[in-house]
């Protein structure tokens, strides 16, 4: 592996592992890597409040599971190309339990990878140190590679922003309105003014 390519933000799954384990977190978007900040308790905590809920659900429903501030890769077809060219780690993660079961069927060592599946809901946090053009590029990437459903939360705004498959138009939800799971997460629901108690 050249250094130019590691640079570049392509490199194999060991050069992945290994500088993810020597320099620290990182996500690669558009080939660009972007070193993850440490998160501010405040951040932390609107995060756990949102995965609280959602075990929650996933506790009733067995409908899938939760994952907080858990790396996964593209591409998904990991056995079939070693070479990593794109990472994130969302804030809060959820995976239909069926969509798991056949990942880690098709992937015989999945346990000494990383996560290499598109969750099905991914939650982002805004930290007053974002840039919200950076949040925005994330959240289209995320759209790009086929996540379903998308929440963009921001705790000095105190709103819920909802971005969907195949939805051109987001929805903007503030303290006085819910957010439901639809498709993706059939019967959950929660004031919005609770992320923020």
């Amino acid at each position: 592996m050249t250094d130019a390519l590691i640079q570049s933000g392509v490199m194999t799954l060991a050069d992945f592992i290994y500088r993810f384990d020597t320099e620290g977190a990182f996500e690669i978007i558009d080939e660009e890597i972007l070193p993850v900040s440490p998160t501010l308790f405040g951040h932390n905590d609107v995060s756990r409040i949102v995965y609280n809920a959602l075990y929650e659900y996933q506790q009733k429903t067995d409908n899938g599971i939760v994952y907080f501030e858990t790396p996964f890769i593209l591409p998904e077809m990991i056995d079939l190309s070693d070479w990593v060219t794109g990472s994130r780690i969302p804030d809060v993660m959820f995976i239909s339990k069926s969509r798991l079961r056949d990942y880690r069927d098709r992937i015989s060592n999945w346990r000494k990878k990383p996560l290499a599946l598109i969750p099905d809901l991914v939650v982002e946090v805004i930290s007053i140190n974002d840039n919200y053009t950076d949040v925005n590029r994330k959240t289209r990437k995320y759209l790009e590679d086929d996540v379903k459903l998308i929440w963009v939360i921001d705790p000095e705004e105190e709103t819920l922003v909802v971005h969907q498959q195949g939805d051109k138009q987001q929805t903007k939800l503030g303290i006085k309105d819910t957010v439901s799971g639809g498709d993706v997460l059939p019967q959950f629901s929660m004031p919005v003014k609770n992320i923020f108690a």
